[in-house]
């Protein structure tokens, strides 16, 4: 088959762009679609890959933590390692593949991510650190890269979507009939193993709605919250959504998106890609107030 790259596929929208974009567009590379399941992700991965157009490799793999009986409260079994056991297996696969192809030229792993979420720029000042995820920061990914490489290992991590918001990589997704089946079957929520639902209401569902939104696709998957005019009434559900509005109450009064995007960690020194790093959390932000207000007035 020669395949020549790794591509991440976990199941969400972006990996799903990602790859169709990658098999049905220009690009010369012919991916391994790595896919990291816990329990109930692997039927949504293989639903979404009948709709990809081949050739592509498959390396899927599946971990579902549990708690120990006699090991309770010290057990780990929250999905904060997820996207560093993600990137390993996506390594493992460039040296599956140089090894199947007698190339050690081979190390290109697509990241696909949109630009906000990649920079996940704190809505409060409470998160901060590594109270928000940022496994495919550029800061984060170029060091990871430096490291493999101080190991002899050389890779490169290329994020095709740096500089675009998650409403716009739905809107140029090069096959709209292949995206626009995906959406339905996709899973962005950080709370969908809890009840194999996405809640609606937590950070990345209010991204992905927004988008969805942005993109003018009226068919969507199911959510538990399914309007938002109420939320702010549910002490236990409502944190997310307040953050958002907060952060965007914020810099609308300030207009500093360029030290908020300091805050989410070491940027580029280039001021060209700094710039453009802005410009995407604005327009990020900026798709999920549009969607806010749509969804709360009606």
């Amino acid at each position: 088959m020669g395949l020549n790259s790794v591509c991440l596929f976990s199941g969400g929208l972006d990996s799903a762009v990602g790859a169709i974009d990658i098999l049905n567009g220009e690009s010369n590379l012919k991916p391994l679609l790595v896919s990291h399941a816990y329990r109930g992700d692997g039927a949504k991965q293989k639903d979404i890959k009948h709709l990809l157009s081949p050739p592509f490799g498959e390396l899927s793999y599946s971990m579902s933590p549990h708690i120990i009986k006699h090991l309770e409260g010290k057990t780990e079994i929250s999905m904060r390692g997820r996207s560093f056991n993600f990137l390993a297996m996506a390594v493992l696969g460039i040296s599956a593949l140089r090894n199947a192809n007698c190339d050690s030229r081979i190390e290109t792993i697509v990241v696909p991510e949109n630009g906000y979420i990649s920079i996940n720029p704190p809505l409060t000042r409470r998160r901060i650190g590594s109270h928000s995820t940022r496994t495919t920061h550029p800061n984060f990914l170029s060091r990871l890269e430096s490291l493999l490489r101080d190991t002899g290992f050389h890779v490169k991590f290329v994020n095709p979507y740096q500089f675009k918001t998650k409403g716009e990589m739905l809107a140029e997704c090069v096959d709209q009939d292949a995206i626009r089946k995906v959406v339905p079957l996709s899973v962005s929520c950080s709370h969908w193993h809890r009840e194999h639902k996405q809640c609606g209401h937590c950070v990345p569902c209010l991204i992905r709605r927004a988008s969805v939104f942005h993109a003018g696709i009226t068919q969507d998957a199911p959510y538990k919250t399914k309007r938002l005019k109420g939320l702010i009434k549910e002490k236990d559900t409502r944190d997310d959504l307040q953050a958002v509005q907060a952060a965007i109450i914020r810099l609308k009064q300030t207009d500093n998106y360029r030290s908020w995007l300091r805050m989410s960690g070491p940027i580029p020194q280039d001021k060209n890609i700094r710039e453009k790093l802005e410009s995407t959390i604005k327009r990020g932000l900026a798709e999920v107030e549009l969607f806010l207000q749509a969804d709360i007035s009606s």
